[in-house]
């Protein structure tokens, strides 16, 4: 008996029969929604390559949280609580660690949603 296929090798197949034999069948806004789907299915590889996530880096947490270096679900539930109750609403030290924080956080996640993206804004 052979090893079954895993969730990432499924969706690589579905993904790929959809681009080569689908998608050409298609034209109009079908063929657009068909290489759409092939995109989110792209986002999901490469998201459940990447899980369990390593743990996002961002040393400017410990100015925030003393002793806290990466994000984790629980920090994210802390920082987004403390957001909702204006932690960081005026411009101090808290408020610039957490801005410098989230662009760590948020440039994880698009590595993973959009790796071809190059981020060419700057930010204050």
């Amino acid at each position: 008996m052979g090893a079954r296929p895993d969730t990432i090798e499924l969706l690589v197949a579905a993904r790929r029969q959809l681009l080569e034999v689908v998608v050409p069948q298609f034209d109009g806004e079908a063929r657009r929604d068909a290489l759409m789907i092939g995109d989110a299915l792209a986002i999901t590889i490469r998201d459940l390559v990447a899980y369990p996530r390593p743990s996002i880096e961002a040393p400017t947490l410990e100015v925030i949280y003393p002793s806290i270096r990466f994000w984790s679900p629980e920090i994210v539930e802390r920082f987004c609580q403390d957001v909702r109750m204006s932690r960081f609403d005026h411009r101090n030290q808290e408020r610039t660690a957490a801005w410098q924080a989230l662009k760590s956080y948020a440039k994880s996640e698009l590595a993973i949603a959009n790796p071809d993206y190059e981020d060419s804004l700057e930010y204050e």
